[in-house]
Order: structure tokens, then sequence, then C-alpha cells
């Protein structure tokens, strides 16, 4: 059951939804689903704004916090990619959480890969899950 949306930014053709929730049954839980393409022709003025929103709204901060991390992307180009690293960066440093975990959903080989550089570069484990089994 998904809980109250804290923000959502609705897909287009270019860019993907993304919604923060926190739990209904767990206040220390939140969950951010980003899914879709992600080829915004501005990256800057597309994910500013958002990291923004991302960290002011989050009521409860500190380490008994825990976040899901849901990345179901269809296409990242590479300068996206850099802002996907930060924002998983600013969620380690802004948030303290307890607990983060990525969940990685790939269908072919090279998002797989892609996950793995994001892994690499974020210092996070990820929870690798193939659509296609």
């Amino acid at each position: 059951m998904k809980g109250k949306n804290l923000f959502v930014y609705l897909a287009t053709n270019k860019t993907p939804e993304i919604r923060l929730y926190a739990d209904p049954q767990d206040q220390n839980l939140y969950v951010l689903d980003i899914e879709g393409r992600c080829i915004p022709e501005n990256p800057v003025e597309f994910f500013g704004p958002i990291i923004e929103k991302l960290l002011n709204r989050v009521p409860n901060r500190g380490k008994d916090n825990r976040i899901i991390i849901d990345l179901k992307l269809d296409y990242i180009n590479s300068i996206s990619v850099k802002f996907f690293v930060r924002i998983l960066k600013e969620i380690q440093e802004k948030f303290e959480f307890e607990n983060i975990v990525v969940n990685w959903y790939y269908e072919d080989d090279d998002t797989y890969d892609l996950g793995k550089d994001l892994e690499f570069m974020t210092g996070l484990k990820f929870n690798f899950v193939d659509l296609d089994m």
C-alpha cells in the first residue's frame, strides 16, 4: 500500500515519473520511485527543482529513518547519470538514513551495466532485479 505523496513529478516522453512517499505503516520509511525514460532537454532545469524538493519534503530525518529507492529506467542519457549520482549522494549525506535500499530494475545487459556503474560511483549496494525473469 502506497502512502502519502510527499511529491510527484509526472512522466513525459523525455522524463521519468518521480514519486516520493511515506509508508503509511512506518513513519520512518520513505519510498522514492523513479520510472521511465530520462533524456531531459535541460537536465539542470529538470533535476534542480527535483533535488530541492526531495531534500525539503522529508520531514523525519536521522538514524532511525530508512528509504527504498526503486529505479526502473527505460533509458538514461549520460548527463542524467551524473544527476542520479548526485541525488543518491545527497540522500546519503543529508538524511543520515540508517538504511538505504536501492533496487535497480533492468531488462538488458546495457541497463544492468549502468546500474553496476551507479553502484560503484555512489558506494551504495544495489539489488538487481531482472525484469525478464
